[in-house]
């Protein structure tokens, strides 16, 4: 199972640009391919969710520290891909 969400509170937040310089490095693919860390979504209803999610984060005032939208997997430009996405957002915001 992945893990999908992690809360940073207190000092914690300060790893956050360090956290987002190493998840983009991390490689997108299909599960099948060697070393891939991030897989794509199990369906596309699961993906549009997700969008839908992200793209309220500015909306109710949140912020990007990493925007993994709109990611289209060159080998694979049909696939319910996510890019690592990492965002500031507070308990009243629809994507907490």
């Amino acid at each position: 199972m992945a893990l999908t969400t992690a809360v940073f509170v207190g000092k914690s937040k300060e790893w956050l640009p360090e956290l987002a310089d190493r998840a983009k490095n991390l490689k997108i693919g299909a599960g099948v391919e060697k070393d891939v860390d991030i897989c794509p979504v199990a369906h596309s209803e699961l993906k549009d969710r997700i969008d839908m999610l992200l793209n309220t984060v500015e909306k109710e005032g949140g912020k990007f520290v990493l925007d993994g939208r709109g990611y289209k997997h060159p080998k694979y430009p049909n696939g319910n891909f996510i890019a690592p996405s990492i965002i500031e957002v507070d308990g009243t915001m629809t994507a907490y």
